[in-house]
C-alpha cells in the first residue's frame, strides 16, 4: 500500500551522504549529518532556515544530550560530545583506535539513556569486522555485539521488550530481547531481496511498526515485525534513501534523508533532488520523543 507521496523538500542543501535525521522536541529543530561532507545540519521549520556546523572528520550519527547545545556524536575516530556553536569535539571513547579501516555509522540512545553506536569497514567493506557498542551515562563503553558487517538502523520497542537492528552488509533485519539495557537472543527477522533495495536507517512508530529506508530502493517502507510483512510504502524521487525519523509538533511528520554519492552524471540528471532531505507531513502514525543522553563534563 502506497501511503502518501506528497513529500516536501526540507532544505535546499543536498548532501553527499545525508544520514541520521534527529528531531529535538525541546527546541523544535531537525538535525541530520552529511557523513562525507563532514557537517551537521540544523533546520528550523518555523523560518525554513538551515544552519551548518563543520566537523573535522567523517560523522556517522548524532544524538541528543541534556544540554540542547551539545550533541553526542559517533565519528570516524570515536564518540564525542560536540558543541553545536563551535563544532568543537570532546572525546569520550575511542574503542576502535586499532581498526583504522572502520568508522562509526548509525547510532541512537535507548530508553534508559545509553548511547548505542555501531561501526563498518569503510575501506574494503569486509564482512564481520564491525561491532556494536553501548556507552552508559557514566561513560563506560562495552562491546555488545561483535562480527557485524555494517551496523545500522536501531530501534527499541519497550512494550514488547525488543531491540531491532539492521545489518546492511548482509541485508538483514534482526530482533533481540531487550531487558534492563541489555540484549540477547538474537534472531533473524527478515532478509531483504535485492529487488527491494538495501535496508539502511530505521525508526519505530507508537504501534510498534518499523519504518525502514531502502538504499537503491527509492522508498521508505512500513514493516510489521509480527507478521513480517511490508504494510506500507512512501515513494521518493531519489534512489539512495538513507534514514528517517518522526518529528513535528505531534511527532507525525516523517523526515527522510538521502544521498547522491555514487550517482553518475546521467543518474543526477534524472534525480536532481538526490541528497536532499524530505518531509511527509501529517501521517496517520506517530513516533516517540527522542531519548536523551546525560551530558556531564
Amino acid at each position: 500500500m502506497v501511503m502518501k507521496d506528497n513529500w516536501e523538500l526540507v532544505s535546499h542543501i543536498q548532501s553527499e551522504l545525508g544520514e541520521g535525521p534527529l528531531w529535538d522536541y525541546r527546541t523544535k529543530r531537525l538535525y541530520w549529518v552529511d557523513i562525507f561532507g563532514q557537517k551537521i545540519f540544523c533546520y528550523n521549520p518555523t523560518n525554513g532556515q538551515t544552519d551548518a556546523v563543520a566537523i573535522s572528520q567523517k560523522i556517522g550519527c548524532i544524538a541528543l544530550t541534556s544540554n540542547p547545545s551539545i550533541l553526542i556524536t559517533a565519528q570516524k575516530k570515536g564518540i564525542y560530545f560536540t558543541d553545536l556553536a563551535s563544532g568543537e569535539n570532546t572525546l569520550i571513547a575511542s574503542p576502535e583506535a586499532t581498526l583504522p579501516d572502520n568508522r562509526f555509522n548509525d547510532g541512537k540512545i535507548d530508553p534508559l539513556g545509553n548511547f548505542w553506536a555501531g561501526t563498518m569497514d569503510e575501506v574494503y567493506n569486509k564482512k564481520e569486522v564491525a561491532n556494536l557498542y553501548k556507552l552508559s551515562p557514566s561513560k563506560n563503553i562495552i562491546l555488545t555485539l561483535p562480527k557485524l558487517s555494517c551496523s545500522n538502523g536501531l530501534a527499541w520497542d519497550l512494550e514488547k521488550n525488543k531491540f531491532y537492528l539492521i545489518d546492511t552488509g548482509v541485508r538483514k533485519l534482526f530482533v533481540f530481547d531487550y531487558n534492563n539495557g541489555n540484549i540477547n537472543n538474537k534472531q533473524e527477522l527478515y532478509a531483504f531481496e535485492d529487488r527491494y533495495g538495501i535496508p539502511d536507517g530505521m525508526t519505530i512508530d507508537t504501534a510498534g511498526k518499523l519504518w525502514i529506508a531502502l538504499w537503491n530502493g527509492n522508498k521508505v517502507i512500513r514493516f510489521d515485525p509480527i507478521s513480517k510483512e511490508i504494510i506500507g510504502e512512501i515513494h521518493l524521487p531519489v534512489s539512495k534513501v538513507t534514514s528517517c525519523t518522526f518529528g513535528g509538533d505531534n511527532l507525525n511528520d516523517l523526515y527522510i534523508t538521502t544521498a547522491k554519492i555514487g550517482l553518475n552524471e546521467e543518474n543526477l540528471k534524472s534525480q536532481p533532488l538526490a541528497g536532499s532531505t524530505f518531509v511527509i507531513k501529517n501521517l496517520p502514525y506517530s513516533g516517540f520523543k527522542t531519548n536523551i543522553f546525560t551530558y556531564t563534563t
